[in-house]
């Protein structure tokens, strides 16, 4: 069956110092706190996230992993905002060291007692915290640019994730009501999206991360990475679902405290993902995985690339469209039933279905240009439908698609053609071309 496939791409183109006494009071003195004297830290590692369910564990293995690297140094200093989940018919509570619906915030030390968590670092409780929020996130950034001030910060954003999502990630003023980079549970599942965090990071102390670290799911896309590459100068993260059980974060901060040179602790970390890929599951569902690093600014270079492949699909659509199309339906989605398809094994695709020499030369070089632009890249291949490579995902939808009217939480109207052509990945590829084919 044919499917008139309207390839959006670049030029069509989405988880032992404590803080507070108790729960008693979760806000913030709006008086900024005098900075700590003395030498800053190397690297200050912020960690806001939720993941809930049977997950939580997760992070208490981090925890405890990540203790014992920070006995008797300050030059990496590592801060969570953690807040829990609660147990359904399905999954238990699993946490030990905090109750259902508890916000945790402290700084990890070497000294840390674990046990004594649930009082002593107690943000919040009953899940009245709203992850969400953007000023939410400037808070709590503030709060850890006061608590371990350093040379350098890195942002980790932990729990669920969703790639680019038009409903989720739609761009507007006052804020969204629905979102796509991290998800609270707590609150049916709202989450913030790509603009609100950007917002969020440039509007704290903080500003400008090193790199921001996305240990949640399907943030490996051509959309969201465009639109945060000027925040920050690295990133790390995943186009799959992301599973692990705290190997990689535990390498990551391993590697910094050997190293404190952020290139060459990822490295390090890269190197040593033998625990992570061996226990790759995601409970009873078989997947695919892929963890990368590389420069933000590196973008460019892929959309440049995707540019021109894009700009070949509309020359040679009115002759070559059946082609195009059966490439579309061929490319590997990194989740099923999400809009999110390997950009490069797209070029790919094309290429072996037109058989046209221009498309080609296109998917040569932005294979090469990925092969460039990861610093370090590993991959799982549990699913039959792996690829040797694996590059990032880009959004592809069919015209009706496009066209299809959507609602915020709000009920404010808008379509997903109007979400997806405020990304920056959208708006720095052809945007005059392909401003004529937005619904009215």
């Amino acid at each position: 069956m044919k499917k008139n496939l309207f390839w959006m791409l670049a030029a069509i183109l989405l988880c032992g110092t404590m803080t507070l006494a108790s729960c008693s009071n979760s806000n913030d003195d709006p008086t900024p706190e005098p900075k700590p004297e003395g030498e800053l830290a190397d690297y200050t590692l912020f960690i806001y996230g939720h993941a809930g369910g049977n997950m939580d564990d997760i992070i208490e293995n981090v925890y405890a992993g990540v203790k014992p690297l920070l006995a008797q140094q300050k030059k990496v200093r590592v801060l969570f905002f953690y807040k829990y989940g609660h147990h359904t018919e399905q999954d238990p509570f699993r946490g030990k060291f905090a109750d259902e619906d508890e916000v945790l915030r402290f700084e990890l030390t070497a000294e840390t007692d674990l046990r004594k968590l649930r009082t002593a670092a107690c943000f919040e409780e009953k899940s009245q915290f709203q992850l969400y929020s953007q000023e939410n996130l400037t808070a709590q950034l503030n709060w850890a640019a006061r608590t371990a001030p350093a040379k350098n910060y890195i942002i980790m954003l932990y729990g669920h994730g969703a790639g680019f999502n038009a409903k989720h990630d739609f761009y507007k003023e006052p804020i969204a009501g629905s979102r796509a980079v991290l998800y609270d549970e707590g609150f049916n599942g709202r989450g913030m999206n790509m603009y609100e965090f950007k917002w969020a990071v440039e509007a704290s102390e903080i500003k400008h991360p090193q790199m921001i670290y996305f240990h949640n799911c399907l943030m490996g896309n051509l959309e969201s990475l465009t639109t945060l590459r000027n925040l920050t100068d690295y990133y790390v993260g995943s186009q799959h679902v992301l599973a692990s059980v705290g190997h990689i974060i535990i390498e990551f901060v391993k590697g910094l405290v050997q190293t404190t040179d952020i290139e060459a602790a990822t490295k390090q970390m890269f190197a040593n993902l033998d625990d992570w890929k061996a226990q790759y599951r995601m409970g009873e569902e078989i997947c695919n995985g892929d963890l990368f690093f590389m420069k933000a600014l590196d973008i460019e270079n892929i959309n440049e690339q995707m540019d021109r492949l894009c700009n070949r699909i509309r020359e040679i659509y009115p002759t070559q469209g059946e082609a195009i199309d059966r490439a579309a339906c061929k490319v590997y989605q990194p989740f099923q039933g999400a809009t999110l398809y390997d950009a490069a094994d797209y070029a790919d695709c094309l290429a072996r279905e037109t058989g046209d020499a221009q498309l080609l030369a296109i998917s040569k070089d932005l294979r090469q240009t990925f092969n460039n632009t990861f610093i370090a890249h590993e991959h799982v291949n549990n699913r039959p439908d792996f690829l040797d490579a694996y590059s990032l995902s880009v959004t592809l939808v069919d015209k009706t698609t496009f066209a299809q009217e959507l609602k915020d939480d709000t009920d404010n109207k808008f379509f997903f053609g109007d979400s997806y052509m405020a990304t920056a990945f959208h708006m720095n590829s052809s945007p005059t071309k392909l401003g004529q084919s937005r619904p009215k």
